[in-house]
C-alpha cells in the first residue's frame, strides 16, 4: 500500500458503482454544490482486520439530504463501502472494514466521504488513514484432535513450534488477541493455499513422523513444512494436502519415478492399466501409449490416478477418426481405488481409459471393492465432459453385459452377477469405429473375468435381517421399520462415523430410532460415503410408487450426505427417497453447503443453485403438477415463496443465496386432493 491520492475520474467511478444506474433528471432543480460536512472524528490508524470508524456532521441550506457514501481505498480500490440514508441534518456514524490481506505492506488508506442532496450536489471529503499489520504476541496451531501448540513470534512476521508430530498435521492456526477489541483471525486451507477463514484445515506434512519444526508468516500468509513430491523430475503441484499433480511426457513400457514421500509406496495401490510396480520402490514400468499424462498423487488414498491430456491444462479428448482418448462416465457403481460416488458427474467421477494400442483402450475393476458385482449402469464418452458419447449401434462378445440400444449404456446382462473379488477386464476396440453427430458406432467391447482375488468383508444385520453386500463397502436388505422404533446394527464396527439422515433417525435414550411411517424399506449401508439411505417399498421387491406413499427427489443442489458426493441428479432408478412424515407429507432438510463441493456432512442443498423436482416413482412419470394422475394447483406457502421459485423445476428466487451452514426444512403436501403445497424455511 502506498499514500492514496484519489482522482476525480476514479471517485466517479467509485459513486457509480456505489449508486448503480440513475434516471436522468429533466424536470427537478440541480443543485450547484453539495451538502455540508464536518468531520467530528475518524480512526487515524488501523490495523488490518480492524476497523475505521467515522462521524460526521451533515447540513444543506437549501436541500433536502439524500445519502453519505463512505469507502475505504487501498491504492485507489475500494476495500469495503456503506452507504447511509441521511434524511435530515445531524451526526452521522459508520464503521468500515479494514482487510487482512497476504503482501500487503504498511501504507495509507483513503478514507472517502461523498454526502450528496436531492438536487444531485455533492460534496467529497478525503481523510488519511494509516494502516500497519498486527503483531501477534504469538499463534496457537490446533490440530484436528484438539491439541494446542504454541507458536514463539520470531524476526518479522514469522512464528514456529518445533516438537514431536505424526508425518502429517491437519491444524488450523490462530492468532494471539490484538487491538481495542481483543480482536483474533484464525488461518484455514482453501484451493491449495493457506488463506484467512479457510474452512479446511492446514495439510503440514513432512513425510516422517518426528521432531520438527512447523512454520508460518502472517505477512506472506506461507507455511512449511509441505511434502514437495515429483514425477520424473518434475514438481506435483499440491492440489490440497491429500493429493498432488503434475503433467508429464510418458513413454510406453518407459519408466516412472516418484521421489519426495518418505514413507515409501510399498502398501500402495497400483493401477494394472497404466503401472507395472518394479523391484524399486516408487519406480514403476508405464504400460498405456506414449502421450502426455496428469499423474495425480492420491497420499489419503494410496493410489496413483493417471489421466491422458491434450495439454498441461486440457484432458484428452477423441478426434473425429477415433484417434485420441476415452473416458468411463456412469451411475454410482465404479471408482478407482474404490467405488465413489459421482453420481453421472463427470467432472468428479470421469474415469480415463488406458490406451494400450491404437484405438484399444482398457480399464481393470476388482468386483466389489472398484465395480458392484449386481448392477452397473456406465457409458463410454469422447471427452471427460458431455459431448461424444456411445450410441446404440456399438457390439459386445461378452455374455456378461448389455449395451443398450437406444442409449448406449453398458449394463449387466439379465440375472448377472459378478463374483465378489472377481478381477474383470472392460476393452474398447475402436478399429473399425467412426464418430458422427457426436455418437461413436461400431465399437466392439470386451468384457471378461481375467483373475480373481480375496476380498473379505462382515456380515451386516439390520433389526434381524442380513443384508446383502454390494460391495467390499456397501450393503442392502429389506427390512420392515416401525414408526418410532428402535434400530440395530452388527457388523459395522464404525457405524458411529456414518452419516445419519436426520428425516428417517433420530435418537432418544442413547438408541437410534425411526423416523417415518412405518413399513417395509429397503436400507442401504454405503460404507464407501459413511452413509445409510432408505427407499419405501412396496413389497420385496418393488419400489414404492406415490401410490405406496413413495415421493422421489431428483435433481440438482440437492444431495445426501453432502453436497461434494452425491448429488442426486436426473438419474432414473437413483432418486432420493423423501421420508413421509404424517399422511402424504413429506420431508427433505439438511444444511446449506458453501458451493457445489463442499465435504460437510449433512450439506443437502446447494447455497448458491437449486433445480430439483418431485416425482411419484423412482424414475420419470408422474411427477410434480400430476402427481395423482391429473393436473393440480402446485402452491408455495409464503415462506418458501421467499426463497424459492417454480420455473417448472423448484429453483431459488432470483437474487435469493441460502446461509451457508443454515438448516432448512423442505416438505411437499399431497394430503389435499388436487393441490400440492410446497413449503420451504430455514429452521
Amino acid at each position: 500500500m502506498k499514500k492514496i491520492l484519489f482522482k476525480s475520474g476514479i471517485a466517479l467511478l467509485l459513486l457509480a458503482a456505489l449508486t448503480g444506474c440513475k434516471k436522468k433528471f429533466q424536470e427537478e432543480e440541480q443543485a450547484e454544490s453539495g451538502p455540508q460536512i464536518t468531520v467530528n472524528s475518524y480512526s487515524q490508524t488501523a490495523i488490518m482486520g480492524g476497523k475505521v470508524n467515522f462521524s460526521v456532521a451533515i447540513s444543506d441550506s437549501k436541500f433536502a439530504l439524500s445519502t453519505l457514501k463512505a469507502a475505504l481505498l487501498f491504492d485507489e480500490t475500494p476495500v469495503d463501502n456503506i452507504t447511509i440514508r441521511t434524511k435530515e441534518a445531524g451526526t452521522y456514524t459508520g464503521t468500515l472494514q479494514v482487510p487482512f490481506l497476504a503482501n500487503v505492506p504498511d501504507g495509507t488508506a483513503t478514507l472517502l466521504l461523498v454526502a450528496e442532496n436531492v438536487g444531485r450536489g455533492k460534496t467529497t471529503i478525503n481523510k488519511n488513514v494509516a494502516v500497519s499489520r498486527p503483531v501477534f504476541e504469538y499463534l496457537t496451531l490446533t490440530d484436528d484432535s484438539g491439541h494446542d501448540y504454541r507458536m514463539d513470534h520470531g524476526e518479522g512476521f514469522n512464528y514456529a513450534v518445533t516438537g514431536d508430530f505424526p508425518s502429517e498435521v491437519k491444524a488450523t492456526i490462530t492468532t494471539a488477541p490484538v487491538g481495542d477489541n481483543d480482536t483474533t483471525f484464525t488461518f484455514g486451507f482453501k484451493s491449495g493455499a493457506i488463506v484467512l477463514g479457510g474452512a479446511d484445515p492446514i495439510p503440514f506434512s513432512n513425510g516422517i513422523a518426528g521432531n520438527y519444526t512447523i512454520s508460518f508468516n502472517t505477512f506472506t500468509f506461507e507455511g512449511a513444512p509441505f511434502t514437495r513430491l515429483a514425477v520424473n523430475g518434475a514438481d506435483a503441484v499440491m492440489i490440497d494436502g491429500d493429493n498432488y499433480a503434475a503433467v508429464v511426457s510418458l513413454t510406453q513400457n518407459g519408466e516412472v519415478k516418484i521421489e519426495g514421500y518418505a514413507p515409501g509406496f510399498k502398501d500402495w495401490i497400483i493401477d494394472p492399466d497404466f503401472l507395472e510396480a518394479t523391484a524399486v520402490d516408487g519406480t514403476y514400468k508405464f504400460l498405456a501409449m506414449d502421450g502426455l499424462y496428469r499423474f495425480n498423487i492420491g497420499i489419503a488414498d494410496k493410489f496413483f490416478k493417471v489421466e491422458a491430456m491434450s495439454s498441461a491444462t486440457e484432458y484428452g479428448k477423441l478426434s473425429a477418426d477415433c484417434s485420441g482418448t476415452l473416458w468411463l462416465i456412469g451411475g454410482d457403481c465404479y471408482g478407482k481405488p474404490v467405488i465413489w460416488s459421482y453420481s453421472w458427474n463427470p467432472e468428479r467421477g470421469g474415469l480415463c481409459f488406458a490406451q494400450i494400442s491404437p484405438k484399444v483402450h482398457q480399464l481393470t475393476f476388482v468386483a466389489g471393492v472398484q465395480l458392484k458385482t449386481n448392477a452397473i449402469d456406465i457409458k463410454v464418452f469422447g471427452q471427460k465432459s458431455w459431448g461424444i458419447e456411445f450410441g446404440g449401434a456399438n457390439t459386445t462378445d461378452s455374455k456378461l453385459i448389455t449395451i443398450g440400444a437406444s442409449d448406449g449404456n453398458i449394463r449387466l446382462a439379465e440375472d448377472v452377477k459378478l463374483d465378489m473379488g472377481g478381477i474383470y477386464r472392460l476393452t474398447v476396440d475402436l478399429n473399425g469405429a467412426v464418430v458422427s453427430d457426436n455418437k461413436i458406432t461400431g465399437a466392439v467391447v470386451h468384457f471378461e473375468k481375467v483373475g480373481q482375488q480375496e476380498v473379505e468383508a462382515p456380515k451386516v444385520i439390520v433389526n434381524g435381517v442380513e443384508l446383502t453386500q454390494l460391495s467390499l463397502t456397501d450393503y442392502s436388505g429389506v427390512v420392515n421399520f416401525e414408526k418410532d422404533g428402535a434400530i440395530t446394527v452388527s457388523g459395522i464396527d464404525d457405524i458411529a462415523s456414518y452419516y445419519f439422515d436426520p428425516d428417517y433417525l433420530y435418537f432418544e435414550g442413547g438408541s437410534a430410532k425411526f423416523a417415518p411411517a412405518s413399513g417395509l424399506y429397503t436400507v442401504n449401508i454405503l460404507g464407501g460415503i459413511k452413509d445409510i439411505r432408505f427407499k419405501r417399498m412396496k413389497d420385496a421387491d418393488n419400489e414404492a410408487t406415490i401410490a405406496e406413499h413413495g415421493l422421489w427427489l431428483m435433481g440438482w443442489g440437492v444431495a445426501s450426505p453432502s453436497m461434494e458426493h452425491a448429488q442426486f441428479g436426473f438419474t432414473p432408478g437413483a432418486a432420493y427417497c423423501m421420508a413421509e412424515i404424517a399422511d402424504h407429507v413429506y420431508k427433505f432438510s439438511g444444511q446449506a453447503s458453501n458451493g457445489e463441493h463442499d465435504t460437510t456432512p449433512g450439506t443437502r442443498f446447494r447455497n448458491d443453485y437449486l433445480s430439483f423436482k418431485y416425482f411419484g416413482q423412482d424414475g420419470w412419470g408422474a411427477e410434480k403438477g400430476k402427481m395423482f394422475g391429473t393436473d393440480a394447483t402446485v402452491k408455495l406457502s409464503d415462506r418458501a415463496a421467499a426463497l424459492l421459485k417454480d420455473a417448472g423445476n423448484i429453483e431459488l428466487a432470483d437474487g435469493i443465496q441460502l446461509e451457508t451452514g443454515a438448516t432448512y426444512i423442505l416438505t411437499i403436501d399431497l394430503s389435499v386432493s388436487g393441490v400440492e403445497t410446497i413449503d420451504f424455511y430455514k429452521q
